[in-house]
C-alpha cells in the first residue's frame, strides 16, 4: 500500500516526481485522473503463457478516493 513519509507534504513536479509514489497519484487525483486508468503491477508485466492484463485491485485506493473529492 502507498504511503507518504512526509504526511502528504510532498512537492510533485518534472523533477521529482518520482520521490513520492502516494503524493504523486493524489495530485493525479486531484487533476482529473480516473481509478479506471491506473495499471496494476502485474499487467505491466506480460507472463509468457498468458499475455492476458489483469485488472487493478481497486479496493487498495478507498483511501485515495477520498482524497481525490476533497
Amino acid at each position: 500500500m502507498l504511503k507518504c513519509d512526509y504526511d502528504g507534504n510532498c512537492k510533485i513536479d518534472q523533477n521529482n516526481r518520482h520521490a513520492c509514489s502516494y503524493c504523486r497519484l493524489v495530485k493525479c487525483f486531484k487533476s482529473g485522473m480516473q481509478t479506471e486508468m491506473l495499471r496494476s503491477s502485474q499487467s505491466k508485466r506480460k507472463s509468457t503463457t498468458d499475455s492476458v492484463q489483469t485488472t487493478p485491485d481497486l479496493s487498495r485506493l478507498n483511501e485515495l478516493e477520498k482524497v481525490r473529492y476533497r
